[in-house]
């Protein structure tokens, strides 16, 4: 083969700066820190990865020509980790080019890489890996109520929501705290300032509806009304659509637990109900525009009355009323036309009907918050002594752990100050109390250095499985330095996750892995099938999945269940939504069900929390599903190439999403990706936008779920029969994921390495795993 001089001289500029990286490397050796075996890597990153990542190739604008700088540990150190990382994962070396690879080579570099990664986060590990952690929104609320023992439902409110893709916090800006102090104000006053007070009925029935709705505008009629039975409802309006007519109570005068009573009857079918507490602006026009919280739920059988009795809390100036949620049937606006029309409110037009005798709240009760007061208080005298108690008392409960007298002093100045200032010693505890839950020592956890504590045990464990700070048997497991021991954690996990507190971790974490929170984001606007979609059908997607995961964890089932189940929690609407037909899956309540071949579900994938969460309104996203499903059970994250500007593709002529797929895949750049991402997505197209099955498209085309020219993989069956291939990926996959959510903050090598450990030395079941995470030793590393 002929010289190139230009190529050549290429060549020996690589040799060159490959040399100096080899020279690098030798002089690393003196470091503290120091990479190990030096040739093994060198020999690998000169042969296989100047070629293309020098400074004039930069290829996806990344050089390691500078960083493998002696005074720089630090970058050296997070180049070996991108490297080793994407060598493990079979990215590289480029398998286009088999010369630049040989089998022994690579082994001898991952053994040096790992070496080196290890050695340096062992040593790292002393001083932790992440930085101090922000209690998160619902952390914050859980942990109030926590260390009250009351439910201050209103605090919700006032801050700033976090995430759940946010997994660690750090940050608390000049607004985060301005609503931590307007959130400690409501908490402290309504512990030590409120007056209980005389309890007082708020009441919607047939007799006052007529002071609360409106005449319509068009037709100057009452909503319709039965001497016998009520109001008639549809959704939680009567038939208004001009006026604000809500039918509910007059707004509370005072946040607490309520009893809350209600009568209703069902005509034409069972009707699915829900009271629910309701908040506007005061003034306001539009009632509800604070939100809707369900109190209660349920099912309402025809031809009688259904009465309802319970206790929920209430926030000040919120209402109760009543909602009909049930899907089937006509809406409001031809109902209420029907009877216009027909004259007799005694014949209502088809689908089901549910009429409103009255809805009533009682309350608030106060032995609840007076208990909760002389919790805080105790019998201490009134004055500087006495207040010197309570928040010795307090401080260590706040701060999850032990406080020292000298900790005590600036929240007695807060005292002091006050005092000199009103002269009124409940005034200046209530600002010392307040001051203390605007510490950054009740805010904040994890902020010093090192392995974790006994108390920072206790909370990292409280905060994995209840998203709230510790009990009292933790706080004295940590007295008693227990927490150190492996096995006493273990005991730990079993305890907490039969607490009904752990419903949090079943929800958020199902959240932060799942996405289950964007589940709706995206409401459909096509026909879906029998059930229309509502936000009854969107939580009862996440709801399946949610008591799927919670049946997994319960039983200890093998990790696999999520890949491969042969079942699911429905209920009779959910099962409605999938056509399940001759199973006799009647009411609301959700029970584990079997699935035949033909009703082709089983998995997550086969859910429609996933199906829905990865569509647009009107049409599927394969390439969403294919995403969600490589870096959520795959363990293969997706890292588009950098440099690479957005392509405009012409998918005129494209009949099926499989032709606008294959347009835009023609770049070069996207087709290294997308050969792995298209079959998964394609195999899934036969599910609509809301999860629902669907023979063909709505214009009629033939679905096609391969991609022949990548895969041989077609129909949920060859997903889930690849998966299962894959399924020692997936556990390590779920392991990092229940540690990142644990730990807060981001993976290191070291854990990482960790969880393929744990995967290897434990059997699949899901608790049994998450009881090796707490185990590990990972799980006490900041």
């Amino acid at each position: 083969m002929d010289s190139n001089p230009e190529m050549d001289k290429k060549i020996d500029d690589k040799k060159m700066a490959s040399g100096a990286i080899f020279l690098s490397f030798i002089f690393l050796s003196v470091l503290p820190v120091s990479l190990v075996a030096e040739d093994a890597i060198t020999r690998f990153v000169d042969r296989n990865c100047m070629d293309c990542h020098d400074a004039d190739t930069k290829k996806g604008e990344f050089s390691i020509e500078g960083v493998f700088d002696p005074f720089n540990s630090a970058a050296q150190i997070e180049l070996l980790d991108k490297i080793v990382r994407k060598v493990e994962a079979g990215e590289m070396p480029p398998k286009k080019k088999p010369e630049f690879f040989t089998s022994n080579e690579t082994k001898a570099f991952l053994t040096a890489g790992r070496t080196t990664l290890l050695a340096h986060f062992a040593e790292k590990m002393k001083t932790g890996f992440g930085g101090m952690q922000r209690l998160r929104s619902d952390q914050y609320v859980n942990t109030l109520q926590d260390l009250f023992g009351y439910p201050f439902r209103d605090i919700e409110r006032h801050i700033p929501t976090d995430s759940p893709d946010h997994r660690h916090p750090g940050e608390v800006s000049y607004f985060h705290l301005d609503r931590y102090v307007e959130s400690a104000e409501t908490v402290i006053d309504y512990v030590i300032g409120r007056t209980p007070g005389k309890s007082q009925s708020y009441v919607f029935n047939r007799g006052n509806a007529t002071k609360i709705i409106p005449r319509l505008k068009a037709e100057h009629v009452q909503a319709p009304m039965s001497e016998d039975k009520g109001v008639l409802l549809s959704g939680s309006r009567a038939f208004s659509h001009q006026q604000d007519a809500e039918l509910h109570t007059a707004p509370v005068a005072a946040a607490g637990r309520y009893r809350i009573r209600a009568k209703v009857y069902a005509e034409r079918g069972t009707v699915t109900f829900a009271i629910a507490a309701r908040y506007a602006e005061p003034g306001g026009r539009n009632f509800g525009t604070k939100g809707s919280r369900r109190l209660f739920i349920g099912d309402a059988e025809p031809g009688e009355f259904t009465e309802i009795d319970f206790e929920g809390f209430v926030n000040q100036g919120e209402r109760v009323c009543v909602q009909k949620i049930s899907v089937p049937g006509p809406n409001s606006y031809r109902t209420y036309r029907r009877f216009v029309e027909d004259g007799s409110i005694e014949k209502p037009g088809r689908g089901e009907v549910l009429w409103l005798h009255h809805v009533e709240a009682i309350g608030p009760f106060d032995e609840e918050i007076v208990t909760t007061r002389n919790a805080l208080l105790g019998n201490h005298s009134p004055d500087r002594n006495g207040a010197a108690k309570v928040i010795a008392k307090l401080l260590p409960r706040a701060f999850r752990r032990p406080a020292t007298p000298e900790e005590t002093k600036p929240f007695l100045a807060v005292y002091d100050r006050e005092f000199a200032k009103e002269k009124s010693h409940t005034a200046a505890l209530r600002e010392s109390l307040k001051t203390v839950l605007t510490s950054s020592h009740f805010l904040y956890r994890n902020t010093g250095q090192g392995l974790l504590n006994d108390y920072e045990i206790a909370s990292r464990l409280s905060y994995f499985f209840w998203n709230s700070m510790p009990d009292a048997e933790l706080f004295e497991l940590a007295a008693r330095g227990e927490l150190q021991k492996p096995n006493v954690r273990a005991e730990q996990v079993e305890r907490m996750l039969a607490d009904e507190k752990s419903k949090r971790f079943i929800a958020d974490f199902n959240d932060y892995w799942l996405k289950l929170h964007q589940v709706g984001h995206m409401r459909p606007t096509v026909h879906i099938g029998p059930v229309r979609f509502d936000s009854t059908l969107r939580e009862e997607f996440r709801d399946e999945t949610r008591l799927f995961f919670a049946e997994i964890l319960r039983n200890d089932l093998s990790v696999n269940t999520f890949l491969d189940a042969d079942w699911s929690m429905l209920n009779e609407n959910l099962a409605k939504h999938y056509r399940l037909r001759d199973r006799d899956i009647i009411g609301r309540q959700f029970r584990r069900v079997t699935f035949k071949p033909e009703d082709k579900r089983g998995g997550v994938v086969g859910q429609a929390s996933f199906l829905s969460l990865t569509s647009f309104a009107a049409v599927t996203r394969p390439i969403a599903r294919g995403v969600w499903i490589i870096e959520n059970l795959m363990n293969q994250p997706l890292e588009p190439p950098k440099g690479i500007k957005p392509i405009e593709t012409d998918t005129r002529g494209a009949t099926t999403i499989l032709d606008q797929i294959r347009k835009h895949r023609d770049a070069a750049a996207c087709r290294s990706c997308h050969q792995k991402i298209d079959p998964y997505g394609i195999a899934l197209e036969h599910y609509g936008v809301a999860g629902q099955w669907r023979p063909k498209y709505r214009n009629g085309l033939p679905i096609v779920t391969q991609v022949p020219e990548y895969s041989d993989i077609t129909g949920i069956e060859g997903i889930r029969k690849l998966l299962l291939e894959e399924k020692d990926e997936f556990r390590v996959q779920l392991i990092n994921k229940l540690k990142q959510y644990a730990l807060g903050r981001e993976l290191t090598y070291y854990d990482l390495d960790s969880s393929r450990r744990i995967a290897r030395e434990n059997s699949d079941g899901f608790k049994t795993l998450i009881t090796a995470i707490v185990k590990d030793e990972t799980f006490l590393i900041r």
